[in-house]
C-alpha cells in the first residue's frame, strides 16, 4: 500500500485480507524490518478499528520477539510487557491437561 510514518518510524504498510473478508493493515518498520504496529478493522463503516503497537525488541536464543504491546483504545491504552520468552521447549500432552 506504499509507506506510513508510525510514531518516528518510516513503515512499509501492507493490506492484508483474510478469505473471510476481514482486513488488517500491517506496518513494517524499513530500517528493522520488524512489525511495530497492526491494525485490524473491526467495522469499515464506522471507521472502527483495533490498534496495537509493537516495541522494545529483543533477543532470546536465535528469536528476536518485541517485549511491549500496547493496545489502544479510546478508554486508555493497555500495555503487556513479556519478561522471558521459551520456544520449541521439551513439553508433553500432559502440559495441557
Amino acid at each position: 500500500m506504499g509507506e506510513e510514518k508510525t510514531g518516528n518510524k518510516d513503515c512499509h504498510k501492507i493490506k492484508a485480507t483474510l478469505v473471510n473478508g476481514k482486513v488488517t493493515y500491517l506496518y513494517y518498520d524499513k530500517a528493522s524490518g520488524f512489525l511495530v504496529k497492526s491494525e485490524v478493522v473491526k467495522d469499515p463503516e464506522k471507521n472502527s478499528d483495533s490498534t496495537v503497537l509493537y516495541d522494545d525488541f529483543k533477543k532470546f536464543g536465535d528469536l528476536i520477539y518485541e517485549t511491549k504491546q500496547t493496545f489502544v483504545s479510546e478508554d486508555g491504552n493497555q500495555e503487556s510487557k513479556i519478561i522471558d520468552l521459551y520456544y520449541n521447549k521439551k513439553i508433553s500432552e500432559k502440559d495441557f491437561k
